[in-house]
């Protein structure tokens, strides 16, 4: 198991080579960190700290939560379920700006850890189903020991509503999907803010 890395510390910041900023993470809430690693286009993003759902993740503005059921929130937009994964209790956090809907889905699944590559799978297929293809790869997030594998499938969407790009992990006895969804009237369907919201996540080590 990896060490958990998730206690309040001093978090320093580098970018090209100099020191841009430090600070002191926080876990309670959603409270804003200063982030371990900052891309250009993030320049003004905060990451939040989610202990109930395992996670640290960067958002362009603090996101709206929701609690829900996952199969009544599909994948991609058209008629198909999730049935591997089925229908489980689930927590959305969604976030909106510049024409580009940021959305994280996390549903625990402790009594099917061992069907974890199934939903994984399943979750890339039925987004691949809803449009056309544009990107289908493996992903990493974090780095080292901590590195978390998942795979990433961007389709230009069957309804013309613009480009999504979702990344599927599961991780700690959940599954976890995040989702951009660029619209058209952004201008850029390959926005790198899209890219980089599937990427920069920070897994928080479970018990």
């Amino acid at each position: 198991m990896r060490r958990s890395n998730t206690a309040a510390a001093i978090t320093v910041l580098i970018v090209g080579g100099a020191l841009a900023a430090c600070g002191q993470s926080s876990e309670q809430g959603a409270e804003p960190n200063v982030p371990l690693l900052l891309e250009p286009v993030e320049a003004n993003w905060q990451e939040f700290t989610f202990v109930d759902l395992k996670i640290i993740k960067r958002f362009p503005l603090e996101p709206t939560r929701s609690e829900g059921i996952y199969w009544e929130w599909p994948l991609t937009g058209d008629d198909r379920d999730p049935e591997v994964a089925g229908e489980s209790p689930s927590t959305k956090l969604t976030a909106s700006v510049d024409y580009i809907d940021y959305e994280m889905t996390v549903v625990p699944l402790l009594d099917r850890v061992g069907m974890g590559a199934s939903i994984m799978g399943e979750c890339a297929y039925l987004t691949e189903e809803s449009g056309v293809e544009q990107k289908n790869t493996f992903v990493q997030i974090d780095n080292g020991n901590r590195s978390v594998y998942g795979h990433q499938v961007v389709v230009d969407r069957n309804d013309d509503l613009g480009r999504m790009h979702n990344g599927c992990f599961f991780e700690n006895g959940s599954f976890y999907l995040f989702s951009a969804i660029v619209h058209q009237e952004h201008g850029d369907l390959n926005a790198p803010e899209a890219q980089a919201f599937i990427t920069n996540a920070r897994f928080i080590d479970g018990a």
